[in-house]
């Protein structure tokens, strides 16, 4: 089983645009060996469970953890990383029975939204109720 755990970085709040880009410019160009594509990857399997589960019923919250007390972050980036990592987690259910969970970063959840809005906005409306109309 491989761990999909999302690297720390993808925890910051002020991810640089140059990260960004090259997470987005590995999940459009299906790039492999790049230093984001990890992330890339991670993306296309969190849409592939989303999109498997999309008849099912989601349950989403935002969830604080703790930091390990090895980050591997850069000097730059510890100082602004908050005091929490925050993640949604995303419980699917499939015949009322929570089937998969997974915990994405803020960064995996724009990506998500960019990638396949309806998606993305339907994990905003198991956060935060149905966008009014």
């Amino acid at each position: 089983m491989s761990d999909w755990s999302a690297p720390l970085w993808c925890h910051l709040p002020n991810l640089s645009d140059e990260r960004y880009q090259g997470i987005v410019e590995a999940l459009s160009n299906n790039q492999i060996g790049s230093e984001y594509s990890f992330m890339a990857e991670r993306v296309r399997h969190v849409l592939a469970v989303l999109n498997e589960f999309n008849s099912g019923t989601w349950y989403a919250e935002l969830t604080l953890l703790p930091w390990p007390s090895e980050t591997g972050l850069s000097i730059e980036e510890e100082r602004g990383r908050p005091p929490y990592q925050y993640v949604v987690k995303l419980d699917l259910s499939k015949d009322g029975v929570v089937a998969n969970t997974l915990y994405l970063s803020a960064i995996e959840l724009r990506l998500v939204t960019e990638f396949n809005p309806d998606l993305g906005r339907r994990i905003g409306d198991e956060l935060d109720g149905p966008r009014p109309t």
